[in-house]
């Protein structure tokens, strides 16, 4: 197991906080999208657009959420939002639940 160099950190930070922003957004997204569809009075007239668009939302909601879940910690090689137990999980945290690392 090779240690991290501390500009590996600063990497993964940036890394992961961008991970966070995108969830964040697709979450905003997929709410802007739901409210669209149910003020729009053409919203039967474009179903097929609104589904499309809230699918793709979701989809990228779940995709940086799992990113997020298993991103590997860059010292101690497990999985950093996830304790080694699989009991404590914690997404956003900036603390590896592992060896303690901790992201400024």
């Amino acid at each position: 197991m090779r240690l991290a160099e501390p500009g590996d950190y600063s990497k993964y930070l940036r890394t992961r906080l961008w991970l966070r922003y995108a969830f964040l957004g697709s979450v905003l997204a997929f709410v802007l999208v739901a409210a669209g569809a149910g003020l729009v009075e053409e919203f039967y007239a474009r179903k097929e657009l609104w589904i499309t668009l809230a699918v793709l939302a979701w989809v990228a909601v779940v995709a940086t959420g799992l990113v997020l879940q298993n991103a590997t910690c860059p010292r101690c090689s497990n999985r950093f939002a996830v304790h080694a137990s699989g009991m404590r999980y914690n997404s956003f945290t900036l603390t590896c639940l592992n060896c303690g690392l901790s992201l400024p």
